[in-house]
């Protein structure tokens, strides 16, 4: 789930659109985490299963709230009239704070 949050994450702050990371990761990423089983049973397995979710979700939301082309910085920057770079610090902070959580 590790690296799949970090991949996320980058999918998300290259493309700007959390949404688009997650539709373009779930089918690839899912199937893995299946495949990738040990054995060791379902309970296993659906833990894994929805670390992997998670790992999306979290990673997607980050790179779309840093993300200088996401349609939400952009509008967030343009209706508090604060420049972007200055929005995307203030936000990384958080956002890397919160990441940093997850993947642990």
């Amino acid at each position: 789930p590790t690296i799949v949050t970090l991949l996320a994450a980058l999918v998300s702050v290259a493309s700007g659109s959390s949404w688009g990371a997650m539709v373009l990761l779930f089918p690839t990423v899912l199937p893995l985490a299946l495949i990738g089983d040990t054995g060791e049973g379902r309970q296993h397995a659906s833990q894994v299963l929805v670390g992997t979710i998670g790992a999306v979700i979290s990673g997607s939301m980050f790179g779309d709230h840093v993300s200088p082309i996401s349609d939400t910085t952009v509008l967030t920057s343009i209706c508090t009239n604060c420049p972007i770079v200055d929005l995307i610090q203030c936000q990384a902070a958080y956002c890397g704070l919160v990441l940093g959580v997850s993947i642990l």
